[in-house]
């Protein structure tokens, strides 16, 4: 919980076998019931006010505009 948002979705997209992390984020729905993007400087525990409790979701950030500069198939 004392690590940052970045470690915890460097291990997401390990566990995937994503090597084109950039295209994508975790989101978490926040005490007032809004979706926000974990943030990657800041430490976890800052954001999530019920770490046990929140469900994290991987999702897409942005799209290329050409999606043939994706490199990896699981990308696309």
């Amino acid at each position: 919980q004392k690590a940052s948002g970045k470690v915890l979705f460097d291990l997401v997209c390990s566990h995937l076998n994503l090597i084109e992390g950039d295209y994508f984020g975790l989101e978490f729905q926040n005490h007032r019931k809004m979706m926000v993007w974990l943030d990657h400087i800041k430490p976890i525990i800052k954001q999530l006010h019920r770490p046990k409790r929140t469900t994290l979701r991987f999702s897409v950030k942005f799209f290329p505009p050409d999606h043939a500069q994706l490199l990896e198939d699981l990308t696309r």
